[in-house]
């Protein structure tokens, strides 16, 4: 009888831990501060409540919009929501900073779209894993990492894994937009014949150093080594559409300058005189470099190309007529540690915020030829009380100038060659 007791004791111990269990599926462990990201749980049989959905503009489907109230660490999407089926992940479904504790993501069975800015957020540490149903057509999951069915594009790599490094299947075409974003993989093998790697691809790669490129990719979508610990790229020779030189990454003719990676160690860099075009972003967050010297050849500096280059204390130009640069992007030196500047001569219009944020900014020179200048140009360069027009103060009055050229400035006085304007 004693006997007995003790296994019916034991059943129901058992019985109340798996109901325990089954109560906390899906919700993050009491003891989070220790949770294990290795340990990826099983794909959850229940949906997430608290997700939000909105209405497809087919009035007869889905797509999930945002995480709403949802606190799950394991997050499943609807099949269904109000008895018409879920077939999209918006571009604003992961649009906030996900809860520290957020470990995996599964996919509803008839989603057949995913939003290319869908994943950017999806940072977290402890997010190890992607879940698919079998009856989903379009996606798949292969070593934790998402995929189109077929394999040839890959979506998304989990952060939270945490293997050194990561070879991507040779199906594989196209590297989709934050791919990689999070990572803390050291090497990561691109093979022959990806085709193409998407914007960001590899953003906040915390350890990956190298990124060597194959002869095959034809196509990379802007900047992917922002907020990364690249320090160089390496192309392969016979690739036809890009080079690398010392790291950097150019067009094959070396007309483009495509990438400066965060992670170079050089303080100071000289841009070849081939270079005819800084790309949008090109050395945008690297903090080590603190001073560049623009090649002959340079006519475009494009968008945000150095914004947040914090240690950027010095740009020469080329002198007089060898310089031939035209045109600057919006944001191109912001909030860079600039002491001074003076505006080539053949730049004819200041775009918004070109030096917004340069606090040690003390000295500004504008050339004659300045015909428009746009918004917050100067914002925040605090000890910038005055800048020299080349011109009269005609000539200053006829520029065309933004109405909030001046907010948040602290310019009072532009000296003209025939007296000062105060403005």
């Amino acid at each position: 009888m004693k006997k007995l007791s003790v296994i019916l004791l034991a059943i129901c111990m058992c019985i109340t831990g798996i109901l325990f269990a089954g109560c906390n599926q899906g919700n993050p462990p009491d003891d989070k501060p220790g949770q294990d990201p290795n340990l990826i749980p099983a794909m959850p049989s229940v949906q997430s409540e608290g997700l939000i959905y909105e209405l497809n503009e087919d009035g007869t489907s889905y797509m999930m919009t945002g995480c709403g109230t949802c606190n799950d660490a394991n997050i499943r999407i609807a099949d269904e929501y109000k008895g018409l089926p879920v077939t999209k992940i918006s571009a604003s479904a992961f649009a906030m900073t996900p809860h520290p504790y957020f470990v995996s993501l599964t996919l509803g069975k008839n989603i057949k779209e995913i939003d290319d800015w869908a994943f950017d957020n999806l940072t977290s540490e402890h997010f190890a894993t992607f879940y698919v149903p079998e009856e989903n057509t379009e996606f798949t999951v292969i070593d934790n990492t998402l995929y189109t069915k077929d394999v040839s594009r890959l979506i998304r790599y989990a952060p939270g894994q945490t293997e050194s490094s990561f070879i991507i299947p040779d199906s594989v075409t196209e590297i989709e937009k934050f791919a990689f974003n999070g990572n803390v993989l050291t090497n990561i093998t691109i093979p022959e014949g990806v085709t193409s790697i998407g914007y960001h691809a590899f953003l906040n790669s915390k350890n990956l150093t190298t990124l060597s490129i194959p002869t095959s990719v034809t196509y990379i979508d802007g900047r992917i080594s922002m907020y990364s610990s690249i320090k160089e790229f390496r192309v392969e020779e016979n690739n036809e559409t890009y080079k690398s030189v010392d790291g950097v990454l150019y067009s094959k003719d070396g007309t483009t300058l495509l990438d400066y990676p965060c992670g170079k160690e050089n303080s100071f860099f000289e841009i070849p005189s081939s270079v005819t075009t800084i790309a949008d972003s090109a050395f945008e967050y690297n903090e080590k470099i603190t001073s560049v010297t623009f090649g002959t050849g340079v006519v475009t500096i494009g968008n945000t190309a150095f914004n947040y280059c914090s240690s950027l204390t010095a740009v020469v130009f080329p002198q007089g007529w060898n310089c031939l640069i035209e045109s600057i992007g919006y944001s191109a030196f912001s909030n860079t540690a600039l002491t001074s500047i003076e505006l080539p001569w053949n730049v004819d219009v200041l775009e918004d915020f070109t030096f917004a944020g340069c606090s040690n900014l003390t000295s500004v020179k504008l050339t004659l030829n300045l015909e428009e200048i746009g918004d917050s140009v100067f914002r925040g360069c605090d000890q910038l009380t005055s800048i020299d027009f080349e011109g009269s103060t005609i000539d200053w009055t006829g520029i065309e100038k933004d109405e909030e050229w001046l907010v948040s400035s602290s310019l009072t006085k532009v000296t003209c060659n025939d007296g000062d304007i105060i403005l």
